[in-house]
């Protein structure tokens, strides 16, 4: 080939290298034909819009069931809760749930956490006073069974926290304060008196704490003066007839004189719906002697009651009163009942001389009355005014 053909085949091949340059450039040919020679590591692509998803929540893990005693935590009461750190832990277990098994009613319960509580030494006692702040009633209610029985009523300390059980807003650790207070003298009792009356006129209280309050406050003496208008009112208003006979029981050992307890007693003699109320107001007319004249109408009445041991009382009661009680028992010589009539002839025998005004009452029963009166009311006679020898 000549040099001329050469040069002019080197040029065109040129020329179209060149071309083809500018259409990648231009004309948007692919960047591979553009770029004979691509970077070997291809740029990144676009990221492609996520769809907003409800955020998957990390799984949760199973949560194990508490033991069933003792039971979860009640809500808070009065009392101020104990932290964890105060109560420790114990065998792997917190000392709140031994102190709870404590009181326990299961046996085998009690001795295996009495066990435990042993243990912790000189800080026993300790945690138990803390315990007894605890939210828990179970938790409480274990530390003043295990206080109880460490209980010493010479120490101020153990009376003061025992007190304050007795306002607990769960029964049973106050029934245990109040077993504890039993144990006091008079003396260290009396600074129990307000909290005793608390108990007492509480209405949602048990009848049985009422009452046990009731006797306490008996203890006391004359020295619980601001236990007299308490009593009486509860001795006449308490829903339950054994609190009633407790109040009047107790009324009759604090009060100064007889006129603070002789008008509960009558109204008690006179309107309680229950028997036994009646006969130990009768009973208590009679320990007051002449100073329970104003009863002796409402004693007499009775003496002819469908209830013998009701009747017999109001009887004894008129005996101790003494020869006051006369007239009244002239009024019944003259009732329909004969249960009235031998009682009244019974009494009147026992003062002697003393009842003869009832001679022509007793000589018209012996001539006219019934049969079952008229020995009776002779021998009555023969003893009122014995024949002159």
């Amino acid at each position: 080939m000549s040099a001329a053909k050469q040069d002019f085949s080197l040029a065109a091949i040129a020329a179209s290298f060149a071309l083809l340059a500018a259409l990648a450039a231009g004309c948007g040919l692919p960047k591979e034909v553009a770029n004979p020679n691509p970077p070997v590591n291809p740029p990144p692509e676009k990221e492609k819009p996520v769809t907003p998803t409800t955020p998957v929540k990390p799984e949760e893990k199973p949560v194990t069931p508490k033991p069933a005693d003792p039971p979860m935590p009640l809500a808070p009461t009065t009392t101020t809760p104990t932290t964890q750190t105060e109560l420790p832990m114990i065998a792997g277990r917190s000392l709140a749930e031994w102190i709870s098994e404590a009181g326990s009613d299961d046996e085998r319960l009690r001795q295996k956490a009495n066990e435990k509580l042993e243990g912790l030494g000189a800080k026993r006692g300790e945690y138990l006073v803390t315990a007894l702040s605890h939210s828990t009633d179970t938790v409480r209610r274990g530390a003043a069974f295990v206080l109880l029985g460490d209980f010493d009523p010479q120490k101020p300390e153990q009376v003061k926290f025992f007190l304050k059980a007795l306002d607990d807003s769960d029964r049973r650790v106050r029934d245990i304060a109040m077993q504890a207070l039993g144990r006091l003298d008079a003396g260290p009792l009396a600074v129990a008196e307000e909290a005793l009356l608390r108990r007492l006129k509480d209405p949602q209280e048990s009848a049985a704490i009422r009452g046990d309050a009731a006797r306490r406050i008996s203890r006391i003496g004359t020295a619980a003066k601001a236990s007299v208008p308490v009593l009486a009112d509860r001795a006449q208003n308490d829903a339950d007839p054994k609190v009633r006979l407790a109040c009047l029981y107790s009324l009759q050992k604090v009060a100064s004189s007889p006129g603070e307890v002789f008008p509960a007693l009558l109204v008690a003699l006179e309107k309680d719906r229950d028997a036994e109320v009646r006969r130990t107001a009768a009973k208590r007319l009679g320990d007051l002697g002449a100073d329970a004249s104003e009863a002796i109408p409402a004693l007499a009445s009775i003496l002819g009651s469908t209830e013998p041991e009701l009747a017999v009382t109001a009887a004894e009661a008129l005996k101790k009163i003494g020869r006051g009680a006369v007239p009244e028992l002239i009024k019944q010589l003259s009732s329909p009942r004969t249960e009235a009539k031998l009682r009244a002839i019974a009494v009147l025998v026992q003062f002697g001389p003393g009842a003869k005004e009832a001679l022509p009452a007793l000589r018209i029963l012996a001539e006219k009355g019934e049969p079952a009166i008229r020995g009776e009311a002779t021998d009555a006679i023969s003893r009122i005014a014995p024949a002159p020898m």
